[in-house]
């Protein structure tokens, strides 16, 4: 799943990004966001023990200076797992 997004972010800049988990997965279409927002926009879900260690991860991947907007979306059980890459 991680070689699979990181060859999402190789494909264009980005203004909008979301990383999170399957929360993120399940409620944030990017297609439709890049609709309304008139934004490229990428989303990231990983799976849910990846923690904040793992959306660092792919943040410092990214085109940091074409970036404007950062999302981080994730249930509620990510205060209790721990982080894996």
């Amino acid at each position: 799943m991680v070689k699979h997004q990181l060859e999402k972010i190789k494909e264009k800049d980005y203004s909008t990004v979301f990383l999170g988990d399957s929360t993120l997965g399940t409620s944030i279409n990017a297609d439709y966001w890049k609709e309304l927002s008139k934004e490229e926009t990428l989303s990231l879900p990983m799976w849910g023990t990846i923690s904040f260690e793992g959306y660092l991860y792919l943040l410092n991947k990214l085109n940091l200076n074409k970036i404007k907007k950062i999302y981080i979306i994730s249930g509620l059980d990510i205060w209790t797992n721990d982080p894996q890459i």
